[in-house]
């Protein structure tokens, strides 16, 4: 990034905006473009998923329920949204949701600065108390007594708003940059929205609650989390990872891994088949267990509050609506099974009734429905994911090497997913070898940032015991 800058002859704040300017474009040349291919072509640009919105607030617009639309099973907020639709301004919708997109990519970029600036802080004060231990010593030396520790600390709490105006002005591009560009130019999430779907809004949600959240604003940040989980259920399975956050602890390493691996080729088949998944499975449970025992008054707070504010939109719109509004938006989910534009490998055995279990074993481990628009889910979380590794070349290459090839396998997928839709061709058999494939780059993703994060920490905390140990080595002597 910092060579294309000094190619181009800009400042970073001006490559900043060109970026920014760039992808604004982007999503205006694709809405212009949906509206063509919507008229001319067979297929068509705009997403089904948008005129059910827009049907639904046409309910609403007489006086009746978005539910009253088949199919429609959203949130009442989504039908509110959309309804200046249909007062004469028919891609409102798409372009709301475009400028969340673009929303989306600010906080990105905001959230990256911060842990960048909170992460340089560290390190100068780290830096700090090495100094001020080392002026310790020699102030001993000279004196025979102790050293002023007065001072010392005096100058590491004073670490504060210069630093930070220092620190921002150097502003690395690669650090925020580079992985905002990960959400910036990703075809699926501009495209996504573009062509008329909400899943940017849930994205906006959760960003805007993990800001408020490590801005330690309790009320903002569960309202914000209430309302997200309101609006798409997924957002839930944050609650664990922010409650343990809002902890400021660390859990014990025994509750975290697995049972050690026996030498025995019997028990090693053992372990791989039965102890092992076992205790994966009940992971969950166990940290849930370990955090409800050490949940303080800030952590009940959250979780009290932002339960009183999903329950309350869900009473206010079931007291408008009644169950209609609690099946299609909540209940229907979990008995639904999409026969076509389905990604996930559960996708076939759709049409196999005989192999319940596997079945069973498809649903509880993966997503039994897995649509385009679902990835905007974690694509809004890769750039923190890219930008927690060492940010080296060798890394980014390799980065954009995995996301290529999910993008590869999503590409397949939507191949034979036309053969079947548009031109009904029996290719179910491929379009489940597709799946298969897709999901395995899905795993490779999480597998290549788990192994590329851990290895940055391990290697700090590698770095940090040889500096404490170097640094109790010359005070011993020092002593001596």
């Amino acid at each position: 990034m910092s060579k294309v800058n000094h190619l181009l002859g800009l400042q970073p704040q001006q490559l900043r905006l060109v970026l920014f300017t760039a992808a604004a474009l982007l999503r205006l040349v694709l809405l212009a473009y949906g509206e063509w291919q919507d008229s001319h072509l067979a297929v068509k640009f705009t997403d089904i998923d948008y005129k059910v919105y827009t049907d639904a607030a046409g309910h609403v617009l007489k006086g009746g329920s978005p539910y009253d639309r088949h199919t429609y099973r959203y949130s009442p907020l989504v039908a509110y949204i959309c309804l200046p639709n249909l007062l004469g301004v028919p891609f409102f919708g798409k372009l709301l949701f475009c400028c969340v997109d673009m929303a989306v990519a600010l906080l990105i970029e905001q959230g990256l600065w911060r842990i960048h600036l909170q992460r340089q802080k560290q390190q100068q004060q780290q830096q700090q108390k090495q100094e001020d231990k080392a002026s310790s010593g020699r102030q001993c030396e000279r004196t025979g007594g102790a050293a002023n520790g007065d001072s010392n600390s005096d100058r590491l709490s004073n670490i504060s708003t210069t630093d930070d105006k220092r620190i921002g002005a150097e502003y690395p591009l690669h650090t925020f940059l580079l992985p905002c560009c990960c959400w910036l130019f990703h075809p699926v999430v501009a495209t996504v929205s573009a062509r008329g779907n909400a899943d940017s809004i849930p994205c906006l949600l959760v960003l805007l609650t993990l800001a408020a959240v490590r801005a330690e604003k309790l009320i903002l940040s569960a309202v914000l989390y209430g309302v997200a989980v309101h609006f798409k259920l997924y957002p839930v399975i944050y609650g664990v990872p922010i409650l343990l956050y809002m902890q400021q602890g660390t859990l014990p390493d025994h509750l975290t891994t697995l049972p050690p691996r026996p030498k025995g080729l019997c028990q090693q088949l053992l372990w791989g088949f039965v102890i092992a998944p076992l205790a994966a499975l009940l992971l969950p449970f166990r940290v849930c267990y370990f955090l409800l025992r050490r949940m303080g008054r800030r952590q009940w707070a959250f979780g009290l509050l932002s339960v009183a504010t999903c329950c309350a939109l869900g009473c206010l719109f079931y007291y408008m609506y009644g169950f209609p509004f609690v099946f299609e938006s909540y209940l229907y989910h979990a008995t639904r099974s999409d026969h076509r534009h389905n990604m996930s490998p559960y996708f076939y055995l759709l049409y196999l009734d005989s192999v319940a279990p596997v079945k069973t074993v498809a649903f509880v481990a993966l997503n039994k429905v897995c649509t385009t628009q679902y990835f905007l889910w974690w694509l809004c979380l890769l750039p923190f994911a890219v930008g927690a590794t060492n940010m080296k070349k060798n890394t980014l290459w390799q980065t954009g090497l995995a996301m290529a090839a999910f993008q590869a396998a999503s590409l397949l997928w939507l191949f034979f997913g036309y053969k079947l839709e548009f031109e009904g061709k029996p290719v179910f058999l491929e379009l489940s070898f597709a799946s298969a494939v897709f999901t395995s780059c899905q795993m490779g993703l999480v597998v290549f940032f788990s192994h590329k994060i851990r290895s940055k920490y391990e290697a700090r905390r590698a770095k940090e015991g040889d500096s404490l140990s170097s640094e109790a080595a010359v005070l011993e002597r020092k002593r001596v």
